[in-house]
């Protein structure tokens, strides 16, 4: 587990659609955080630092990008295939999607015996 305790610049911004619209039921976020970091109340959503794992996963299903100061893992494109290096941290089905529609990719070049944790992903 990554502890993000003392770094103030992980926040959910102005921009959260909670924040803009106080009756607003968004919980994507929320909703993908394995760590259950996100606390939502009316009219609010922030962060619990301290259970933040830094995976990245609500920065894909953010409907608007408000959530600043979490540097996922990185990936790369190689024509139509993302390619390594691949970490520990298999992307989640909406990370998939979104590779998918940015950069149009079809292929993803893994080791999957190094790498099970990948075999969820890819299965979703």
């Amino acid at each position: 587990m990554v502890n993000l305790a003392s770094d103030p610049a992980i926040d959910v911004t102005q921009a959260c659609v909670r924040r803009r619209f106080r009756f607003s039921s968004c919980r994507a976020c929320a909703d993908v955080c394995p760590a259950q970091a996100f606390l939502l109340t009316q009219g609010q959503a922030s962060i619990d630092t301290a259970h933040c794992i830094a995976c990245g996963d609500c920065l894909f299903v953010c409907p608007v990008d408000a959530i600043t100061g979490i540097k996922p893992v990185k990936r790369f494109v190689q024509g139509d295939t993302l390619v390594g290096p691949f970490s520990l941290q298999a992307p989640t089905v909406d990370e998939l999607l979104l590779w998918h529609s940015q950069y149009g990719i079809r292929f993803i070049d893994i080791a999957v015996e190094r790498s099970a944790q990948w075999l969820m992903a890819l299965a979703g």
